[in-house]
């Protein structure tokens, strides 16, 4: 079981998009894990990962989260990780681990971080932060590394 719950804390790679290729048995556990996850478990997914994460050394200054917090953030994970697992996607997953292993638990909480991170990322808030990248880019770089790789630029719209 200790190596299963190490699996699901893998799973923090969840924000890393070249999952591997998943078997029919991990599909479908990924999209009951989906299916199941309310968008309150979605959040509280997020949460554990950025909380997680804020503890490197290299973002930890920019973060203030206290050890209670964290304790709470990592309570609410692991019983959404037993809920899911356990109770609302029992069958999908004793298939997948049985069939294709541990990965299979990695691997479909990726899927589910994936499809938690695009509601976080539709907020406005968010999408305008993101959007502030592009401020500080050098747009000519960018239009002579695609002329190189062979794709033409972007047609500009015209001003009425």
């Amino acid at each position: 079981m200790r190596r299963l719950l190490m699996s699901f804390a893998a799973a923090a790679a969840v924000l890393a998009p070249g999952l591997a290729h998943a078997g029919i048995y991990t599909d479908e556990m990924s999209k009951c894990l989906v299916r199941s996850a309310t968008p309150q478990d979605q959040t509280d997914l997020v949460n554990w990962v950025f909380a997680a994460m804020s503890s490197h050394p290299s973002v930890k200054g920019y973060v203030s989260i206290t050890e209670a917090q964290r304790t709470e953030i990592a309570r609410k994970a692991s019983g959404l990780m037993e809920r899911l697992l356990i109770t609302s996607c029992r069958k999908e997953t004793v298939e997948a681990l049985k069939y294709e292993g541990a990965s299979a638990i990695e691997q479909s909480f990726g899927v589910l971080g994936q499809v938690a991170m695009r509601g976080l990322m539709g907020d406005p808030a968010v999408a305008e932060n993101f959007t502030k990248l592009g401020e500080y880019v050098d747009e000519s770089k960018f239009e002579a590394l695609g002329k190189e790789a062979g794709i033409a630029p972007a047609k500009k719209p015209e001003a009425k």
